[in-house]
């Protein structure tokens, strides 16, 4: 098993550190809005089909199906669709500093890279909501990611 940088360790301390000051799972009310991804979850669970509102973002058919996941792990409520946001950030940070390493930038300028996208107060905010963008964000690194790596590994066996 390959060991944890200090970036990553740093990173999740940063993360946690900050939502157990500020307990996104205890705030059971929408914030921005969530209300209106937060609804549509609640269709699926109880309809089983998914509604989408014209509220809306187009990214929210992928928001509906990862919160329906999470509220099936914890159980119906604001904080637990809240929560995870907050994985989605600190896998969207990690993916930054995969990326970075793929490119073989030192590990003090990735630190500060991935502090610089945590600490953003947009990205950080919107991280203890149940909004779309930055889920959305974390899967556009994943996939950033996924694709460097695989162009990595075709460029070598040329």
């Amino acid at each position: 098993m390959k060991r944890l940088e200090y970036p990553a360790v740093i990173l999740l301390f940063f993360y946690l550190a900050c939502a157990f000051l500020l307990k996104p799972w205890s705030l059971d009310f929408p914030l921005n809005d969530d209300w209106v991804y937060t609804w549509a979850v609640q269709h699926l669970l109880e309809k089983g089909s998914i509604r989408l509102s014209e509220w809306g973002a187009s990214t929210q058919v992928v928001q509906i199906l990862w919160g329906a996941l999470w509220t099936k792990i914890l159980g119906w409520s604001l904080g637990s669709l809240k929560i995870s946001t907050l994985v989605s950030a600190i896998g969207g940070a990690y993916f930054l500093n995969s990326i970075l390493k793929l490119l073989d930038i030192p590990s003090y300028l990735r630190l500060l890279t991935v502090l610089l996208l945590a600490a953003n107060p947009i990205y950080f905010c919107l991280s203890f909501t149940f909004m779309t963008d930055v889920p959305f964000l974390a899967l556009m690194l994943l996939s950033s990611f996924l694709f460097m790596k695989a162009e990595g590994a075709a460029a070598s066996l040329t």
